[in-house]
């Protein structure tokens, strides 16, 4: 239970919610494509500045600045693909722990 709580809090800190994406460190910054969070935050990140946002260069400029340069075409393919990814390790891990014992054969 404490790794999960672990990965869990690191992937969320690594999908720029608490910081500046483009301000990480090297280890960091590459981490940071492997978490969901990160592209679910460009998502929200973007419909919400959508709104309050004035629709030229400022928004993108504003986006760019804290790491949200990927855009939509990019963000909702990478989610559903992470997404696809963990269902079928979870899938596979289950199936192996519940898989019966393989029997040995004695010569």
């Amino acid at each position: 239970m404490n790794v999960m709580n672990f990965v869990i809090q690191y992937t969320y800190l690594l999908g720029g919610g608490y910081g500046n994406n483009k301000t990480r460190d090297i280890v960091d910054y590459y981490l940071m494509y492997a978490s969901p969070c990160r592209y679910g935050a460009e998502i929200y990140f973007r419909i919400f500045a959508d709104g309050h946002i004035p629709k030229n260069d400022t928004l993108e400029h504003a986006l760019s600045f804290y790491g949200f340069d990927l855009g939509y075409a990019i963000c909702f393919p990478c989610l559903y693909g992470i997404g696809v990814i963990i269902i079928c390790l979870g899938w596979f891990i289950i199936v192996q722990k519940n898989s019966p014992p393989k029997k040995k054969i004695k010569k």
